[in-house]
């Protein structure tokens, strides 16, 4: 993962995900919406007739994790990632975020990295298999997935996510940057 100028997005799986269980359930966690913060992005989107709702988060500020994040951490550290942040993620229907590149401002900031802003890799993994409606696309391309399927992306490349469905959308979103040693 060292060379990410070959690539834009790859996709992968881990076995262990998929067949995780815990007491602490990644589903009941008291999950929050927060407001997308790239202000430019949102009147964009508007203009062009989107009405964006972002879904709800729950992420390392809180001091109760679930198991899962220090394996997902121990994961990506493996592959050449360092100051990781883990963010669990919610889609209720109707959550919806058209296509964009995120600006990692928290993260950036959290971790001094505004010189190693190009070296963000985000990782999105999904706990469950993708259900009617649910939809991931990077760089242009349509995601299918199952449980324990992963897509990884470099800071700059377009995304987007939305739940059309009825149920319940699950990612968790893990964004390092590439270890300097």
């Amino acid at each position: 993962m060292k060379q990410i100028n070959n690539w834009k997005y790859i996709k992968g799986h881990v076995n262990w995900l998929a067949n995780f269980e815990e007491d602490f359930n990644y589903r009941s966690l008291p999950y929050a919406r927060e407001n997308f913060n790239d202000l430019d992005q949102i009147n964009k989107w508007q203009v062009q007739g989107h009405n964006p709702r972002t879904g709800l988060m729950y992420d390392l500020r809180h001091e109760r994790q679930p198991m899962l994040t220090q394996m997902l951490i121990d994961y990506v550290k493996k592959q050449g990632l360092e100051h990781i942040g883990v963010s669990y993620y919610k889609m209720l229907p109707g959550d919806n975020l058209p296509n964009h590149s995120d600006l990692y401002k928290k993260y950036i900031t959290l971790y001094d990295l505004i010189s190693r802003r190009n070296n963000i890799i985000r990782y999105v993994f999904f706990p469950e298999d993708r259900k009617s409606g649910h939809l991931i696309e990077v760089d242009g391309q349509l995601i299918d997935w199952k449980a324990g399927d992963y897509v990884a992306w470099r800071y700059d490349v377009p995304h987007l996510g939305a739940n059309l469905g009825t149920e319940d959308r699950f990612t968790i979103q893990v964004t390092g940057v590439l270890s300097e040693n």
